[in-house]
């Protein structure tokens, strides 16, 4: 976090550190496997790429969007993700509503969510996401329309998703 963003912070909340001595263990644990180049880390570091990101598309009259970003680990410092970039990782607006996951790079080049929103409606949701993958490799999405049309894209070997009408769900694929 920047020395910015850090007054700010300190004008509306308390003192905090959310790094504690056990996360910081941990960090150099993973570290230390990464730089031996340890296959098991490799293998904790796929679980950790590919099932972190939780993301929400909703049609209630009205469009919305939401993703809560996966993790890094030993991210660079000041990195920031596809998810809180409005138009990449998340996006709603007056024709739909995107929320994606994957490689956030490849998300935030490709301006991914808002490019599919604006491809409305001269494509469908489906066709509008699968355009939108060929701009960004490692890259999985669901979306909505404005008439509750969904759509769901991905070019990664998985994407767990599920469908929900009224509360109840009506269809859902969790391959991993």
């Amino acid at each position: 976090m920047g020395e910015g963003a850090y007054q700010f912070t300190r004008l509306y909340f308390d003192e905090h550190n959310p790094i504690t001595e056990e996360r910081k263990k941990k960090h150099e644990e993973l570290k230390s496997k990464f730089v031996r180049g340890d296959t098991r880390w490799k293998k904790n570091y796929d679980l950790f790429q590919n099932y972190g990101t939780v993301g929400a598309v909703v049609f209630d009259g009205e469009l919305a969007a939401a993703t809560s970003p996966g993790r890094i680990w030993l991210k660079m410092k000041g990195r920031v993700g596809d998810s809180p970039l409005v138009g990449c990782g998340t996006y709603a607006g007056e024709k739909a509503a995107v929320s994606a996951t994957g490689m956030g790079e490849n998300i935030m080049r490709s301006v991914f969510a808002k490019s599919v929103h604006d491809s409305l409606p001269k494509c469908s949701i489906q066709e509008a996401l699968e355009k939108a993958l060929h701009h960004s490799p490692s890259t999985g999405a669901i979306a909505c329309d404005a008439h509750g049309n969904t759509g769901l894209a991905f070019n990664t070997k998985h994407l767990a998703w599920a469908l929900c009408d009224q509360g109840e769900v009506t269809s859902f694929e969790v391959d991993l």
